[in-house]
């Protein structure tokens, strides 16, 4: 039995004395009214729409190879290394990029260390300059997601040439968990996604070192998009939060960017290989609420200012916050507004948490779409003393837009308030025994006066357990030999009358 999802979570006890009521149990476990309520149960993967059961990975390459001679493969490799070990493909996407100095015959083909399959993706003539995105490829079914993927290209005659990128989007059946967005907004697709070191190549100089022109906005400046103004960001703000215990949800974080970015644990890191540094930051040209939003491509020492500069190819730019702890909490999750124009399928934004700070899953959005509202759940991973989260932008070596941006960020925990006359044991999740043994929770409150006598007992309690037939549940007093029955292997039981 799994001893982390079978605890006793909460146990509250109102004696109503002769002369009155002694104590009231705390208040039922909701958010805020301005906040959409969190469900306290794990995710059901069950009723998730067909989309969003197919998980995505990625895997580019943006170092160009140039052709080989008559008859030989040139070969431009990309890793994928996220998915879950023992991931199999559904399907595969491709997109690449071709550069030839004059008109050549040429075959290419795509290639996986994890398949024999080869399939022939083009051939003919190019004239100059090839640029191919191919879709439903099923050569692969069935073969491993992660490693190494290839674009192999033969000319006839040995012209030269340059591979210039690859990219490669490979679904397979989501495994395990997937968090839950508790909104209406677009659904993201499952992804799992692993830190990189930061690469150690140099730094540009300047910002116009890497052809940043070319990602200048056609009019020059440009004119931000107008916020929807039909919803309203979340209440969430330190001191405008009402009190953890009477609605059992507790702000971690709030973040608005309307100072200083980053702060406390926030972390931003540029993980690409393309030897320039650009991550998130705060800016003003498109915010949700106030001021300022965050943008992937705003920091660094290569940093781009979106009111000019669209977001740049070959980007990997994490803003992350943790660790944070949710030992005492029975729920989690994490609400922010996004808005998005990404190159569909090929780039993408994803939210994600993490139990180490490394390994993450998520939710990953790409299109457009207007300022959205999401609060997605993770409660598996309540319990643990450190959990990070995470907002992710990658694009690959071609097409590039607006981009995402994030706003208003609200981290949540839920720790039930058991009132006061509460088992402190209880508040803290108390491994139930499944041995057979008893596990005696005591309960402490104030004490009543000498002359007053007990009428009745009222008791309140939540148990998180797999098997609830498995169960017996009684009340006692100390100092008496009664014992009343509350709960009787899966069936309520009427408590016995103290006087």
């Amino acid at each position: 039995m799994n001893s982390r999802t079978v605890r006793l979570i909460c146990l509250t006890l109102v004696l109503l004395m002769v002369t009155g009521a002694l104590g009231s149990a705390g208040s039922a476990l909701t958010k805020p009214a301005a906040l959409v309520t969190a469900s306290a149960a794990s995710p059901d993967n069950s009723q998730l729409d067909e989309a969003t059961q197919m998980a995505v990975a990625w895997g580019r390459s943006d170092v160009g190879v140039p052709l080989a001679g008559p008859g030989q493969w040139a070969e431009l490799s990309a890793p994928v290394v996220d998915a879950p070990e023992g991931a199999t493909v559904i399907g595969v996407q491709v997109k690449y990029g071709l550069t030839m100095a004059q008109a050549e015959d040429v075959e290419i083909r795509l290639g996986s260390e994890g398949s024999e399959a080869k399939p022939i993706l083009y051939q003919g003539t190019v004239t100059k300059d090839l640029l191919e995105a191919l879709s439903d490829i099923e050569a692969f079914a069935g073969a491993p997601v992660n490693g190494n993927w290839s674009l192999l290209v033969q000319t006839g005659s040995g012209a030269q040439g340059m591979i210039d990128y690859l990219t490669v989007r490979i679904t397979y059946e989501a495994v395990g968990p997937t968090l839950q967005d508790q909104t209406s907004g677009t659904k993201g697709q499952p992804i799992h996604l692993r830190l990189p070191s930061r690469p150690s190549a140099p730094l540009a100089s300047d910002t116009e070192g890497d052809g940043a022109a070319q990602y200048l906005r056609d009019a020059g400046a440009g004119t931000p998009p107008v916020p929807g103004d039909d919803i309203k960001p979340p209440e969430g703000a330190p001191g405008g939060a009402p009190d953890p215990r009477l609605t059992g949800w507790e702000t971690i974080k709030y973040e608005s960017f309307e100072g200083a970015f980053p702060n406390d644990l926030w972390t931003v890191l540029d993980t690409s290989n393309d030897g320039y540094e650009r991550y998130w930051d705060d800016d003003d040209y498109l915010p949700y609420a106030g001021s300022w939003a965050a943008w992937p491509a705003n920091g660094g020492a290569n940093g781009l200012d979106p009111q000019y500069y669209y977001y740049p190819n070959n980007m990997y730019s994490w803003m992350i916050y943790g660790p944070f702890d949710l030992s005492d909490a029975h729920a989690a999750d994490t609400e922010f507004y996004l808005w998005r124009e990404i190159e569909v399928s090929y780039d993408w934004v994803a939210f994600a948490v993490s139990a180490d700070g490394t390994n993450f899953s998520g939710v990953s959005w790409d299109g457009v779409a207007g300022w959205e509202y999401h609060d997605i759940a993770y409660n598996d991973l309540v319990g643990d003393s450190s959990v990070w989260v995470a907002w992710v932008f990658s694009s690959d070596g071609s097409v590039y837009d607006d981009g995402p941006w994030v706003d208003n960020i609200a981290i949540w925990k839920n720790t039930p308030y058991c009132g006061p006359f509460a088992s402190n044991e209880g508040a803290s999740r108390v491994d139930i025994p499944d041995d057979g043994t008893w596990l005696d929770v005591p309960i402490h409150g104030e004490q009543a006066a000498d002359d007053e006598v007990l009428a009745q007992v009222n008791v309140k309690y939540l148990i998180d357990h797999p098997a609830p037939s498995d169960l017996e549940i009684q009340l006692s007093k100390e100092g008496t030999d009664i014992s009343a029955v509350l709960w009787d292997h899966g069936q309520p039981a009427l408590g016995s009358e103290w006087g």
